[in-house]
């Protein structure tokens, strides 16, 4: 089997962000060790083989102990072993689908793996083999989390590994945009899913103090996340707290970091190379921002970053249509086009109007669902190019967009509805 470092894990946004499991932190230290050593996510095979791991590299994974200095193995490892594997193989990880039965959205589930101990030439070894369904989160990944396994490995709490990657995740999406310090907005609802806490911590309180202090205090105590600010959000006129927005950088706290009027100087406008790393339809949504009148750099480290929801990925475009749309119909300051500019800003920075706990939000994203399906529906074609050119950057699309076109035995131009440039 190729080498390759142990210490880098790989995971698809949709485990991270939307899978529903709860495993321990042991659990969890051993399938890292697993992915890291023996899944080579660029394998075109994308076949999960069954792997034979030594019960001595089991233990390293849990116990952190170089392997060299510990020759006696004792029962209650052993023991520990045996309660993670059994806990590992009878684990489901559950999502949200769009099957409707009766009005009501069924959910998927995936069995995470199977273990069986064996003896191999003497020494004790454990068979482990991940669920077949579980290649798509492994292997040929365009949107993925990297974890540094050696900073979970300080984790000892199976939310707070949990949580961090979440963080962590979204703190490398967003660092292409120059941010330091980062602000992510959770559903409560959602991170009780995420988490898998069922009954547990019903009332908000509870889930506050028993997961989510607990998560921060270890967070910010074992890794480079360090979490600033929790604001509790309540939606409408609700009574209890309903999302979580979590203010975090990855360096240390520092006043001097946090988003100020600065940014918006010209030491803050994106240059080139920052263009390059957008994709289409964030470039699109960029110029439209910057045709209205929005200040370069507030356009990229501002508003961009912030398009939130998994219905706008690849179609933040459409997102900031949108926004753009409901402000001219409501905004009263549009004497002229830098005041409605300013005032844009002030609506997205501010005043949260296109926030994710705003009803204007979930207007947006509702909307954008039923554009996508007119287009699926109308412009099979282009919408499938919308989901390739969502993980490339502006170039990369525009080099599969001509290649396409050079390949097009038929001559039609090949459908899509973003616009791309000629060089």
């Amino acid at each position: 089997m190729k080498k390759k470092t142990h210490d880098i894990v790989r995971l698809d946004d949709r485990l991270i962000y939307h899978g529903s499991y709860s495993l321990s932190a042991k659990a969890i230290k051993i399938i890292f060790y697993v992915i890291a050593k023996y899944i080579n996510p660029k394998d075109t095979n994308k076949t999960l083989p069954i792997i034979d791991i030594p019960l001595k590299e089991i233990a390293v994974a849990i116990t952190e102990t170089d392997i060299a200095k510990k020759n006696n193995w004792s029962g209650s490892l052993y023991k520990s072993i045996n309660e993670v594997c059994e806990e590992m193989s009878s684990t489901r990880i559950k999502f949200h689908s769009d099957v409707e039965v009766d009005g009501l959205k069924l959910k998927g589930f995936i069995n995470l793996c199977s273990v069986f101990p064996r003896m191999i030439n003497g020494e004790k070894y454990i068979s482990f083999g991940f669920d077949p369904f579980m290649a798509q989160f492994l292997f040929g990944l365009t949107k993925y989390v990297l974890t540094y396994r050696p900073e979970v490995n300080r984790l000892k709490s199976g939310y707070s590994i949990r949580l961090f990657q979440m963080l962590k995740g979204h703190a490398r999406k967003k660092a292409k945009f120059g941010a330091k310090v980062f602000r992510e907005t959770y559903n409560v609802e959602n991170l009780r899913f995420l988490f898998n806490v069922g009954n547990a911590y019903a009332e908000f309180k509870h889930f506050n103090n028993l997961v989510i202090k607990k998560c921060i205090k270890e967070i910010n105590a074992n890794t480079t996340i360090k979490i600033l600010n929790v604001n509790k959000m309540k939606k409408g006129g609700a009574r209890t707290t309903s999302h979580l927005e979590f203010v975090f950088t990855e360096q240390e706290p520092n006043e001097n970091l946090l988003l100020t009027d600065s940014n918006s100087s010209k030491g803050f406008i994106p240059n080139e190379s920052d263009i390059d790393k957008l994709s289409v339809a964030e470039l699109q949504a960029y110029e439209m921002l910057v045709e209205f009148g929005v200040i370069k750099g507030i356009a990229y480290r501002k508003i961009l970053p912030e398009i939130k929801g998994s219905e706008s990925e690849g179609f933040e475009d459409y997102f900031i249509r949108f926004c753009l749309d409901h402000f001219k119909k409501w905004s009263t300051n549009q004497d002229n086009p830098k005041k409605a500019a300013a005032t844009f800003v002030n609506w997205w920075t501010k005043n949260e109007i296109f926030d994710v706990t705003s009803d204007v939000w979930t207007m947006a994203n509702e909307q954008i669902v039923e554009q996508k399906k007119q287009l699926l529906n109308k412009k099979s074609d282009a919408y499938q190019n919308r989901m390739i050119a969502k993980d490339m950057t502006y170039k990369e699309f525009s080099s599969w967009w001509k290649e396409q076109e050079n390949n097009d035995k038929s001559e039609k131009t090949i459908d899509l509805d973003l616009k791309i440039k000629e060089n």
